[in-house]
């Protein structure tokens, strides 16, 4: 997945290195503030130019709006995903991510035009081995002095972590029996935090002046999001009906606050939500409540940042929710759903369960 490396390998290839001269060394130089006071690692690494902070910060931006895609956008999946890396499974990001949509419709069913409030709590985390630099340091091979070759090299490891909130409203607008429109706009913030452990010499070196920049940083964000849904059911039978949908969202989001100077960034993105879906009413019933199963087939299709920070444009949903329709007995919830769905495209795959509640 590039979003996870993209910060890493954008930078480092600016970096020199000329400080394999050094020849000093200590028990615990894998802190990077040790090994800065050892090794002085300015005038060695050089300071990024104002064009490369520029690149670095539409980085930040790629990689927060990629992240909001999944955390706080409910047009998006999440779910237990597994991405590829650059080179096949090892360097691979392994993602899980929960989101809860929280949604109210004012009126009755049949109403021409209806109210609708938002909102999402979403969270991930995910964890991948980053092979940059203990590559670099394997292949540098002689050039490095004995004290270092010495030295165990292992790839360094990364977590990440990602908390987003988000509200907003819509108006369902019946425009023709079975066809309803609704604009919406949402306000989302987002939380990204990133955790990296130095295992070698080459990446505790760097970080020594990039701690807190590159490695080990946060950044928070505001996405605002204005959207558009077009549904329409189509009853075959009175037990029988097909619902397609489509959604367009765009996402404007710019920094709030960074432990990072560099993560001065605004991204537009896109997100476009293409959805089939099957209602089929069962003669079943669980607790005298009845049961219908809706089987469903998505794409979603990502532009601008979003696009971008995830490297790819596209994913599909293949999944099936069971229904129980608690209102029938009286409940306050309308509706309640269960179900899965498998989550895929060329460079990822995954799966998918979840709860939804309709008031």
């Amino acid at each position: 997945m590039k979003t996870n490396s993209s910060l890493l390998l954008s930078f480092a290839l600016f970096c020199s290195f000329g400080f394999f001269q050094a020849t000093a060394w200590a028990d615990s130089l894998y802190d990077p503030d040790v090994i800065g006071d050892i090794f002085p690692v300015d005038g060695v690494i050089p300071d990024f130019s104002p064009e490369q902070r520029q690149f670095l910060g539409r980085a930040f931006g790629t990689y927060t709006t990629a992240t909001t895609v999944f955390t706080g956008l409910n047009s998006a999946s999440g779910g237990a995903l597994s991405f590829d890396g650059r080179d096949g499974d090892r360097d691979g990001l392994e993602l899980d991510i929960y989101r809860l949509p929280l949604n109210y419709t004012f009126g009755e069913e049949g109403d021409k035009v209806r109210l609708a409030l938002r909102g999402v709590i979403g969270r991930f985390s995910g964890t991948s081995s980053a092979y940059f630099f203990s590559d670099e340091l394997a292949a540098s091979g002689d050039a490095l002095p004995q004290e270092i070759r010495d030295l165990p090299n292992l790839p360094d490891f990364v977590r990440e972590t990602a908390t987003s909130l988000g509200g907003g409203f819509g108006v369902q607008i019946e425009a023709l029996k079975g066809l309803t429109i609704t604009p919406a706009f949402d306000l989302i913030w987002t939380h990204l935090r990133s955790e990296y452990d130095y295992n070698n010499f080459l990446s505790a070196f760097i970080g020594a002046k990039y701690d807190r920049e590159l490695f080990n940083t946060s950044v928070e964000a505001i996405s605002y999001v204005p959207s558009i849904k077009v549904a329409y059911k189509y009853d075959i039978t009175d037990c029988f009906a097909i619902l397609p949908n489509v959604e367009y969202s765009y996402l404007r989001t710019t920094d709030l606050w960074s432990k990072s100077s560099l993560a001065d960034f605004t991204t537009n993105a896109e997100v476009l939500r293409t959805t089939i879906e099957a209602a089929v009413k069962t003669p079943w019933e669980v607790a005298k409540t009845p049961v219908s199963v809706h089987p469903y087939v998505i794409r979603t299709d990502l532009g601008g940042a979003a696009k971008d920070g995830l490297g790819f444009s596209y994913f599909h949903d293949v999944g099936l929710d069971v229904a129980f329709a608690t209102g029938a007995r009286g409940w306050w919830l309308s509706e309640v759903r269960v179900g899965g769905a498998y989550i895929f495209n060329d460079y990822f795959d995954g799966y998918r369960f979840g709860f939804n509640a309709k008031l």
